[in-house]
């Protein structure tokens, strides 16, 4: 059973080894030689959006009578998509920037 100390005593001490610096984090080399370039990527975010916008206003011009079910859910899908490329158009804007 353990020893009970009187009251103020120390308390037992235990030794703590101090803990080292933490070294800088670097790319491994593998991130730094990635074939896919951040022109790239923007790019073809940018292409995506503009694209979707074009093809979801084409579709929600089209008369009436020439809006099938399916032509009204793809024109919801690409009215989704260029909004959501809109936010990673902007993402990797203010990333790039922001990294400087």
């Amino acid at each position: 059973m353990a020893e009970l100390l009187p009251l103020g005593a120390p308390g037992p001490k235990t030794a703590t080894a101090p803990k080292p610096a933490a070294a800088p984090r670097t790319p491994s080399p593998k991130a730094q030689n990635l074939p896919v370039s951040y022109r790239l990527i923007f790019w073809v975010a940018l292409l995506l959006t503009i694209g979707t916008f074009l093809m979801n206003f084409y579709l929600v011009t089209l008369p009436a009578n020439q809006q099938t079910e399916a032509t009204k859910t793809f024109a919801e899908s690409c009215n989704s998509v260029w909004k959501m490329g809109v936010g990673g158009f902007l993402g990797l804007l203010f990333g790039r920037h922001t990294r400087r």
